[in-house]
């Protein structure tokens, strides 16, 4: 929730080409009874997240499977999009664990 906050507020900031403030010296002064949790986020990274800009594609796939697309009027473009979210979440999933 804090990265999604820091991050929205700072691509916001970049977007507007308002200066986006560096962090102040980090100190702890605080007691047994206090929690203070650090957050860092890279606004170039955070912002590619959510580019939705379709971008053009040329790929090769087998013949039959063209066909079969067409009969069934598959969109490629679509399969291709769910298949690779699918996959690099699988991925990421296990790189972070």
């Amino acid at each position: 929730m804090a990265r999604d906050y820091i991050g929205f507020s700072g691509v916001d900031k970049l977007e507007n080409n308002e200066p986006i403030s560096l962090p102040d010296q980090v100190t702890y002064n605080q007691n047994e009874s206090q929690l203070k949790t650090l957050i860092d986020i890279n606004f170039k990274k955070y912002k590619s997240q959510f580019d939705t800009k379709a971008v053009k594609k040329t790929l090769t796939i087998p013949n039959y499977l063209n066909e079969l697309g067409k009969e069934n009027d598959i969109n490629f473009s679509l399969t291709l999009t769910e298949a690779l979210k699918e996959k690099l979440q699988k991925i990421y999933i296990l790189t972070r664990s």
